[in-house]
């Protein structure tokens, strides 16, 4: 999983792109102040395959920089659905790395999803221990049920 901002001097703040096994899975500009006409070119710029993102980018104003995932113990609590044992599953935080933290942080809130769409009690949704140490992120939980 790689992170990278893009920026330039014609507009403020910055577009974050996020590719996983070089494949484009998600652009934010959230942290950008964009025309929709800005946003529209920026998305038609950005390539699918990470390979191809220099030379997209190469004849236009747009910087790109890959920045380090910094996702939090607290991140990733927020969102997982089950509160019990918190605690104990914090100890295995360390043991990620900075790509499968981020990978574990967006899984929390696609398995919140799939348990709200089980309807399952609270006894029978993972406890955070188990999920990052059994590497229950890897689950694809938006497709599980269907």
């Amino acid at each position: 999983m790689r992170r990278f901002f893009v920026t330039s001097p014609k507009f403020a703040g910055k577009v974050e792109l996020i590719y996983n096994d070089g494949v484009l899975i998600k652009i934010d500009f959230s942290a950008a102040t964009l025309t929709l006409d800005g946003i529209k070119w920026i998305k038609n710029a950005t390539p699918v395959l990470y390979d191809n993102l220099e030379t997209n980018y190469g004849n236009t104003t747009l910087r790109v920089a890959e920045v380090e995932f910094d996702v939090t113990f607290e991140d990733f609590r927020k969102p997982y659905p089950r509160k019990q044992n918190m605690h104990l599953a914090e100890k295995y935080w360390p043991r990620l790395t900075s790509g499968e933290k981020y990978q574990a942080f967006i899984s929390a809130f696609e398995y919140r999803k799939y348990c709200e769409r089980q309807k399952l009690a609270n006894n029978f949704i993972k406890l955070p221990e188990g999920y990052l140490r059994d590497k229950l992120w890897l689950n694809d939980w938006k497709n599980l049920d269907k």
